[in-house]
Protein backbone atom coordinates (compact mmCIF):
# COMPACT_ATOMS: atom_id res chain seq x y z
CA UNK A 1 0.00 0.00 0.00
CA UNK A 2 1.91 3.02 -1.18
CA UNK A 3 1.89 6.08 1.44
CA UNK A 4 -0.52 8.90 0.92
CA UNK A 5 1.22 11.75 0.07
CA UNK A 6 1.42 14.93 2.15
CA UNK A 7 -1.48 17.64 2.56
CA UNK A 8 -1.56 20.48 0.03
CA UNK A 9 -4.52 22.57 1.26
CA UNK A 10 -3.82 25.73 -0.37
CA UNK A 11 -4.63 29.23 1.84
CA UNK A 12 -7.84 30.73 1.65
CA UNK A 13 -8.28 34.25 1.15
CA UNK A 14 -11.27 34.52 3.89
CA UNK A 15 -8.41 34.00 6.41
CA UNK A 16 -6.41 37.40 5.62
CA UNK A 17 -9.15 39.20 7.98
CA UNK A 18 -10.03 36.07 10.29
CA UNK A 19 -6.96 35.35 11.28
CA UNK A 20 -5.09 37.75 10.91
CA UNK A 21 -2.65 36.98 8.11
CA UNK A 22 -0.34 38.22 5.16
CA UNK A 23 0.83 36.64 2.77
CA UNK A 24 4.89 38.13 2.24
CA UNK A 25 6.22 36.23 -0.36
CA UNK A 26 5.95 33.03 -2.73
CA UNK A 27 8.71 30.80 -3.74
CA UNK A 28 8.87 29.58 -7.69
CA UNK A 29 5.88 27.19 -7.62
CA UNK A 30 3.98 30.29 -6.68
CA UNK A 31 2.59 28.49 -2.90
CA UNK A 32 2.73 31.59 -0.46
CA UNK A 33 4.57 32.00 2.96
CA UNK A 34 2.43 33.42 5.12
CA UNK A 35 2.72 35.83 8.25
CA UNK A 36 1.29 36.07 11.57
CA UNK A 37 -0.04 40.13 12.11
CA UNK A 38 -0.12 39.64 15.57
CA UNK A 39 3.78 38.76 15.95
CA UNK A 40 4.74 41.37 13.58
CA UNK A 41 2.85 43.84 15.32
CA UNK A 42 2.41 42.88 18.94
CA UNK A 43 5.13 40.07 19.53
CA UNK A 44 4.25 36.90 21.29
CA UNK A 45 2.74 36.95 25.02
CA UNK A 46 5.22 36.82 27.73
CA UNK A 47 5.69 33.36 30.10
CA UNK A 48 6.89 33.73 33.17
CA UNK A 49 9.51 30.49 33.86
CA UNK A 50 8.38 29.64 37.72
CA UNK A 51 10.19 26.83 40.39
CA UNK A 52 7.46 23.75 39.88
CA UNK A 53 5.68 25.18 36.54
CA UNK A 54 4.99 23.84 33.32
CA UNK A 55 6.65 26.14 31.10
CA UNK A 56 10.54 24.59 31.01
CA UNK A 57 12.18 27.59 28.50
CA UNK A 58 10.66 31.36 27.88
CA UNK A 59 8.66 32.21 25.64
CA UNK A 60 9.98 32.98 21.64
CA UNK A 61 10.49 36.56 20.24
CA UNK A 62 10.33 35.64 16.37
CA UNK A 63 7.02 35.87 14.58
CA UNK A 64 5.32 32.89 12.86
CA UNK A 65 5.09 32.14 9.44
CA UNK A 66 2.92 29.74 8.08
CA UNK A 67 3.53 27.09 4.85
CA UNK A 68 1.30 24.10 3.37
CA UNK A 69 -0.89 23.06 4.54
CA UNK A 70 -2.64 25.91 5.52
CA UNK A 71 -5.68 25.31 7.95
CA UNK A 72 -7.10 27.21 10.60
CA UNK A 73 -6.42 24.42 12.96
CA UNK A 74 -2.69 25.07 12.61
CA UNK A 75 -3.72 28.72 13.06
CA UNK A 76 -6.07 28.68 15.99
CA UNK A 77 -3.06 26.85 18.03
CA UNK A 78 -0.69 29.53 17.43
CA UNK A 79 -2.99 32.68 18.20
CA UNK A 80 -4.69 30.75 21.39
CA UNK A 81 -1.24 29.43 22.50
CA UNK A 82 1.08 33.02 21.50
CA UNK A 83 -1.82 36.10 21.77
CA UNK A 84 -4.36 34.25 23.67
CA UNK A 85 -6.05 37.69 24.98
CA UNK A 86 -5.34 39.69 21.81
CA UNK A 87 -7.21 36.77 19.92
CA UNK A 88 -10.06 36.47 21.82
CA UNK A 89 -10.62 40.11 21.73
CA UNK A 90 -10.28 39.97 18.03
CA UNK A 91 -12.85 37.70 17.87
CA UNK A 92 -15.58 39.69 19.19
CA UNK A 93 -14.61 42.78 16.82
CA UNK A 94 -16.48 43.43 13.90
CA UNK A 95 -15.45 43.08 10.45
CA UNK A 96 -14.34 46.42 9.97
CA UNK A 97 -12.80 47.00 13.10
CA UNK A 98 -10.32 43.67 12.55
CA UNK A 99 -9.71 45.46 8.63
CA UNK A 100 -9.01 48.58 10.80
CA UNK A 101 -7.31 46.52 13.60
CA UNK A 102 -3.21 46.34 12.52
CA UNK A 103 -3.28 50.01 10.51
CA UNK A 104 -2.09 51.66 13.27
CA UNK A 105 0.37 49.41 14.36
CA UNK A 106 4.54 49.67 14.27
CA UNK A 107 6.04 46.85 13.27
CA UNK A 108 7.34 46.02 16.79
CA UNK A 109 10.84 45.11 15.16
CA UNK A 110 10.81 49.06 14.49
CA UNK A 111 10.21 49.81 18.42
CA UNK A 112 13.00 49.89 21.39
CA UNK A 113 11.54 47.09 23.45
CA UNK A 114 11.88 44.45 21.00
CA UNK A 115 15.48 44.33 22.42
CA UNK A 116 15.45 44.03 25.91
CA UNK A 117 12.57 41.88 27.93
CA UNK A 118 11.16 45.41 29.58
CA UNK A 119 8.33 42.76 31.96
CA UNK A 120 10.90 41.09 34.00
CA UNK A 121 14.32 43.07 33.87
CA UNK A 122 15.16 45.06 37.17
CA UNK A 123 18.55 46.72 38.04
CA UNK A 124 19.45 46.45 42.62
CA UNK A 125 21.90 48.05 44.03
CA UNK A 126 23.09 47.93 47.21
CA UNK A 127 24.04 51.50 48.99
CA UNK A 128 25.54 51.80 52.87
CA UNK A 129 23.12 53.77 54.85
CA UNK A 130 25.58 56.75 55.72
CA UNK A 131 25.87 57.95 51.77
CA UNK A 132 21.90 57.50 51.90
CA UNK A 133 21.43 59.58 54.85
CA UNK A 134 24.33 61.69 55.03
CA UNK A 135 25.29 63.04 51.91
CA UNK A 136 22.05 62.39 49.19
CA UNK A 137 19.63 63.39 52.44
CA UNK A 138 22.08 65.83 54.25
CA UNK A 139 24.59 67.31 51.62
CA UNK A 140 23.22 66.94 48.26
CA UNK A 141 19.25 67.00 48.62
CA UNK A 142 16.79 68.47 50.33
CA UNK A 143 15.54 65.59 53.10
CA UNK A 144 12.16 66.69 53.54
CA UNK A 145 11.73 67.29 49.44
CA UNK A 146 12.62 63.63 48.97
CA UNK A 147 10.03 62.60 51.18
CA UNK A 148 7.22 64.70 49.26
CA UNK A 149 8.50 63.43 46.25
CA UNK A 150 8.80 60.15 47.23
CA UNK A 151 6.63 58.00 44.36
CA UNK A 152 6.15 54.77 43.82
CA UNK A 153 6.50 54.96 39.90
CA UNK A 154 10.21 55.60 40.49
CA UNK A 155 10.40 51.74 41.14
CA UNK A 156 12.80 52.16 44.18
CA UNK A 157 12.62 50.19 47.55
CA UNK A 158 15.22 51.39 50.43
CA UNK A 159 15.54 48.94 53.39
CA UNK A 160 18.03 48.21 55.40
CA UNK A 161 19.80 45.00 55.51
CA UNK A 162 19.37 42.55 58.02
CA UNK A 163 22.65 41.73 58.27
CA UNK A 164 26.31 43.17 58.15
CA UNK A 165 26.70 47.09 57.91
CA UNK A 166 23.36 49.06 57.59
CA UNK A 167 22.54 49.92 53.99
CA UNK A 168 19.75 50.71 51.42
CA UNK A 169 18.35 48.42 49.06
CA UNK A 170 17.69 50.48 46.28
CA UNK A 171 15.51 48.00 43.02
CA UNK A 172 15.14 49.90 39.76
CA UNK A 173 11.56 48.39 38.21
CA UNK A 174 11.45 50.15 34.70
CA UNK A 175 15.06 49.79 33.48
CA UNK A 176 14.06 51.85 30.53
CA UNK A 177 13.36 54.92 32.31
CA UNK A 178 16.25 54.54 34.45
CA UNK A 179 18.62 54.65 31.47
CA UNK A 180 17.22 57.08 29.32
CA UNK A 181 17.03 59.67 32.45
CA UNK A 182 20.77 58.98 33.07
CA UNK A 183 21.83 59.40 29.38
CA UNK A 184 19.57 62.78 29.07
CA UNK A 185 20.37 64.15 32.27
CA UNK A 186 24.29 63.05 31.58
CA UNK A 187 23.67 65.32 28.55
CA UNK A 188 23.04 68.51 30.24
CA UNK A 189 19.17 68.30 30.28
CA UNK A 190 17.41 69.62 33.41
CA UNK A 191 14.61 67.43 35.31
CA UNK A 192 11.25 68.56 33.11
CA UNK A 193 12.96 68.24 29.86
CA UNK A 194 14.43 64.92 30.25
CA UNK A 195 10.91 63.80 31.13
CA UNK A 196 8.92 65.53 28.22
CA UNK A 197 12.12 64.23 25.84
CA UNK A 198 11.29 60.42 27.04
CA UNK A 199 7.61 61.52 27.08
CA UNK A 200 8.08 62.17 23.02
CA UNK A 201 10.40 59.11 22.87
CA UNK A 202 7.05 56.80 24.17
CA UNK A 203 4.59 59.38 21.75
CA UNK A 204 7.20 58.16 19.02
CA UNK A 205 8.57 55.08 19.31
CA UNK A 206 4.73 53.62 20.77
CA UNK A 207 7.10 52.20 23.73
CA UNK A 208 4.06 51.63 26.58
CA UNK A 209 6.34 51.08 29.16
CA UNK A 210 8.30 54.52 28.96
CA UNK A 211 4.31 56.07 29.70
CA UNK A 212 4.11 58.47 33.06
CA UNK A 213 7.33 59.53 33.98
CA UNK A 214 7.67 62.97 35.31
CA UNK A 215 9.93 65.51 36.88
CA UNK A 216 10.24 64.24 40.40
CA UNK A 217 10.91 60.43 39.16
CA UNK A 218 13.58 61.87 37.34
CA UNK A 219 15.02 63.51 40.37
CA UNK A 220 14.69 60.32 42.36
CA UNK A 221 16.73 57.98 39.59
CA UNK A 222 19.25 61.00 39.18
CA UNK A 223 19.88 60.74 43.05
CA UNK A 224 20.03 56.83 43.12
CA UNK A 225 22.74 57.10 40.15
CA UNK A 226 24.39 59.93 42.48
CA UNK A 227 24.18 57.84 45.64
CA UNK A 228 25.63 54.63 43.21
CA UNK A 229 28.21 56.24 41.78
CA UNK A 230 29.38 57.55 45.47
CA UNK A 231 29.18 53.81 47.11
CA UNK A 232 31.65 52.71 43.69
CA UNK A 233 33.96 55.23 44.71
CA UNK A 234 33.64 54.37 48.64
CA UNK A 235 34.16 50.63 47.87
CA UNK A 236 37.63 51.82 45.84
CA UNK A 237 38.84 53.29 48.75
CA UNK A 238 38.16 50.84 50.90
CA UNK A 239 39.88 47.89 48.86
CA UNK A 240 43.25 47.57 50.30
CA UNK A 241 45.27 45.38 48.01
CA UNK A 242 44.76 47.57 44.96
CA UNK A 243 44.46 51.35 46.81
CA UNK A 244 46.85 52.14 49.95
CA UNK A 245 46.24 55.68 49.18
CA UNK A 246 44.65 58.89 47.16
CA UNK A 247 45.10 62.72 46.85
CA UNK A 248 42.37 65.41 46.63
CA UNK A 249 42.68 67.98 44.12
CA UNK A 250 40.47 71.67 44.24
CA UNK A 251 39.76 73.65 41.68
CA UNK A 252 37.81 77.12 41.80
CA UNK A 253 35.74 77.77 38.36
CA UNK A 254 33.11 80.10 37.29
CA UNK A 255 29.90 78.21 36.05
CA UNK A 256 27.05 80.71 34.52
CA UNK A 257 28.21 83.60 37.01
CA UNK A 258 28.39 81.22 39.34
CA UNK A 259 31.63 80.55 41.56
CA UNK A 260 32.22 77.15 42.79
CA UNK A 261 34.83 74.73 44.15
CA UNK A 262 35.30 71.39 41.95
CA UNK A 263 36.90 68.94 44.12
CA UNK A 264 38.45 65.72 42.68
CA UNK A 265 39.98 62.29 43.53
CA UNK A 266 42.75 60.78 41.93
CA UNK A 267 44.13 57.40 43.08
CA UNK A 268 45.77 54.08 41.28
CA UNK A 269 43.31 50.92 40.04
CA UNK A 270 43.91 48.58 38.23
CA UNK A 271 47.10 49.79 36.15
CA UNK A 272 45.49 53.07 36.06
CA UNK A 273 45.47 56.51 37.38
CA UNK A 274 42.12 57.58 37.78
CA UNK A 275 40.82 61.36 38.61
CA UNK A 276 37.13 61.16 39.75
CA UNK A 277 34.82 63.71 40.36
CA UNK A 278 33.60 63.63 43.80
CA UNK A 279 31.65 67.46 44.74
CA UNK A 280 31.33 70.70 43.17
CA UNK A 281 30.51 73.62 46.17
CA UNK A 282 29.20 76.49 45.21
CA UNK A 283 31.30 79.51 46.85
CA UNK A 284 28.59 82.38 48.42
CA UNK A 285 30.03 84.44 50.75
CA UNK A 286 29.10 82.58 53.51
CA UNK A 287 30.86 79.22 52.28
CA UNK A 288 34.24 80.18 54.29
CA UNK A 289 37.02 77.52 54.08
CA UNK A 290 35.45 76.57 57.43
CA UNK A 291 32.41 75.72 56.38
CA UNK A 292 33.91 74.17 53.20
CA UNK A 293 36.43 71.94 55.11
CA UNK A 294 33.15 70.54 57.25
CA UNK A 295 31.14 69.65 54.48
CA UNK A 296 33.96 67.61 52.90
CA UNK A 297 35.02 66.19 55.92
CA UNK A 298 31.52 65.19 56.49
CA UNK A 299 31.34 63.60 53.29
CA UNK A 300 34.72 61.75 53.32
CA UNK A 301 33.29 60.75 57.05
CA UNK A 302 30.60 59.04 55.39
CA UNK A 303 31.80 58.02 51.94
CA UNK A 304 35.03 56.43 53.63
CA UNK A 305 35.59 56.54 57.41
CA UNK A 306 39.31 55.52 56.98
CA UNK A 307 40.38 58.42 54.67
CA UNK A 308 42.22 60.21 57.17
CA UNK A 309 45.03 57.60 56.91
CA UNK A 310 45.04 56.82 52.85
CA UNK A 311 45.19 60.68 52.17
CA UNK A 312 48.89 61.70 51.07
CA UNK A 313 48.51 64.80 48.79
CA UNK A 314 46.30 67.66 48.29
CA UNK A 315 46.46 69.90 45.68
CA UNK A 316 44.41 73.49 44.81
CA UNK A 317 44.76 76.21 42.49
CA UNK A 318 45.66 79.07 44.56
CA UNK A 319 42.57 80.79 45.13
CA UNK A 320 42.70 82.91 48.40
CA UNK A 321 39.75 80.49 50.42
CA UNK A 322 42.27 78.04 49.52
CA UNK A 323 46.00 79.48 49.74
CA UNK A 324 45.36 81.19 53.27
CA UNK A 325 48.09 79.98 56.12
CA UNK A 326 45.72 79.63 58.86
CA UNK A 327 42.75 79.39 57.11
CA UNK A 328 42.37 77.78 54.52
CA UNK A 329 40.80 74.49 53.15
CA UNK A 330 44.31 72.74 52.72
CA UNK A 331 45.52 73.76 55.64
CA UNK A 332 42.73 72.25 57.58
CA UNK A 333 42.95 69.12 55.21
CA UNK A 334 45.79 68.70 56.04
CA UNK A 335 45.87 68.75 59.82
CA UNK A 336 42.69 66.67 60.02
CA UNK A 337 44.98 63.90 58.47
CA UNK A 338 46.97 60.85 60.43
CA UNK A 339 50.30 61.38 58.29
CA UNK A 340 52.20 64.28 56.56
CA UNK A 341 50.30 65.33 53.15
CA UNK A 342 52.02 66.44 49.87
CA UNK A 343 50.79 69.91 49.29
CA UNK A 344 50.96 71.64 45.89
CA UNK A 345 49.40 74.46 43.94
CA UNK A 346 49.90 75.99 40.83
CA UNK A 347 52.46 78.36 39.40
CA UNK A 348 50.64 80.71 38.17
CA UNK A 349 48.88 81.34 41.46
CA UNK A 350 52.39 81.59 43.22
CA UNK A 351 53.89 84.25 40.95
CA UNK A 352 50.35 85.78 40.96
CA UNK A 353 50.96 86.13 44.92
CA UNK A 354 54.39 87.47 44.72
CA UNK A 355 53.40 90.42 42.26
CA UNK A 356 51.09 91.51 43.94
CA UNK A 357 52.68 91.11 47.23
CA UNK A 358 55.90 93.39 45.27
CA UNK A 359 53.37 95.87 43.83
CA UNK A 360 52.07 96.72 47.40
CA UNK A 361 55.26 97.08 48.44
CA UNK A 362 56.31 99.80 45.72
CA UNK A 363 52.97 101.35 46.36
CA UNK A 364 53.48 101.40 50.05
CA UNK A 365 57.10 103.31 49.23
CA UNK A 366 58.82 100.12 51.17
Amino acid sequence: MSPMPPRTTPFQSKHYLEFGLEIVSRDQHGNPMVRCNFCTFEGRDKVEITEGGTRKRKSRVDVKYFTKPFTPLNYRSHLNGQHKESWEAYQQMSTSAKKEYFNDKISRSNTLHVHMDLTSDSIEYMIKAPIVDTIIGGLFFNAEAIQEEDCDDAGEDGERASNGAASYTVKIKNTMWYQLVIDHVGAGMSFKQTALAIGHAKNRAQVPKLAGINDLIVGQYVRVQVAVALQRIGDMLNNVKQVWAFSLAGDSSTHRGQSFFDLRLRLYWHGHLLNLHLVALPMFDRHTAENMFNMIVKLLDALFPKWRAKLIGVSSDGENKMTGRHRSLVTRLVAAVEYNVMRVWCAPHQINIIAKESADRIDGGT
